[in-house]
């Protein structure tokens, strides 16, 4: 099947075998035998199809989520194969990687390719799929036209114990949120829980001599937490969600840490427990025991 199915995992890093970007790409030509100036070539010809020539000599474990799957996708095409299977290939991707992720397939299906995905998250490839294929354990549910699953309404979706077709509405949702400070207008004003002024976050690496120089820092607006919100740390530079997310739930347990100053409700117990949930279980989950 070499050269024949090219793959796309979940998790893009399960799957590399070099830390470079570029000699992740020219890899399979290697394996196959092709003459040096040809895999350059290969590896031009497929950074300007998908518009990743900003990617190529990067390091890849630099590389964010979406940019690693991003590369991914491009590896899985080197040696032309006539099919690409991913597998739920956008699980670990914000909205703005998934965009890029579409129109990758996107272009691989104007170019003729046959694709087959595995997902979860129907709204992003709706308008790209022929053919929607539904199983529940293993067992075929329906076989579905494009035309025909599309036209499904979404209690015959939520039947199925499928996710929405149409992710839109709640779109327009979470905006009116933030139109109106992360409350949408026709809920009641929550308590405030915890109150964050004056945080900055950020990382340092250690030089030669043992000297710490800042690598990464930002300072992040003051904002309030209300009683059973949700808070969604968002934005398009990679990094700064998962210290700023590291850094609230330490702060959890200190009242004062670098000159930021956390605030809570005075009728509440002064600590508060927190619990993490890893982008990546198998960090996260103890060996189980044979």
């Amino acid at each position: 099947m070499w050269g024949q199915v090219g793959s796309v995992f979940q998790n893009p890093k399960t799957q590399y075998f070099n830390a470079d970007s570029t000699d992740e790409l020219a890899f399979p030509c290697e394996n196959t035998g092709m003459s040096p100036a040809r895999i350059r070539q290969r590896v031009h010809d497929v950074a300007e199809q998908f518009h990743i020539r900003h990617l190529l000599g990067r390091r890849i474990m630099t590389l964010s989520g979406g940019q690693k799957q991003q590369l991914a996708v491009a590896a899985s095409t080197m040696l032309a194969p006539g099919l690409i299977v991913m597998d739920e290939p956008t699980s670990n991707l914000d909205m703005v990687a998934i965009r890029r992720l579409h129109d990758m397939v996107s272009r691989l299906r104007a170019d003729g390719m046959t694709i087959v995905i595995a997902e979860h998250r129907l709204a992003w490839c709706a308008d790209l799929a022929d053919r929607f294929i539904v199983f529940d354990h293993g067992t075929i549910l329906g076989e579905y036209e494009a035309s025909d699953f599309l036209a499904m309404s979404e209690q015959r979706v939520a039947a199925l114990g499928l996710r929405a077709l149409d992710d839109r509405p709640y779109r327009l949702a979470v905006h009116r949120k933030l139109q109106h400070g992360g409350i949408a207008p026709d809920e009641d004003k929550r308590q405030v829980v915890i109150g964050v002024r004056g945080l900055s976050v950020g990382h340092t690496k250690r030089g030669l001599l043992g000297r710490k120089t800042p690598v990464f820092a930002r300072d992040i607006p003051d904002f309030d937490i209300h009683e059973g919100e949700i808070l969604w740390p968002y934005g398009v530079e990679r990094g700064w969600q998962k210290h700023f997310g590291t850094y609230a739930m330490r702060s959890c347990r200190s009242v004062e840490r670098h000159g930021a100053i956390i605030e809570w409700d005075e009728s509440e117990p002064r600590r508060f427990d927190s619990c993490r949930i890893s982008r990546h279980a198998g960090r996260q989950l103890p060996a189980l025991l044979r």
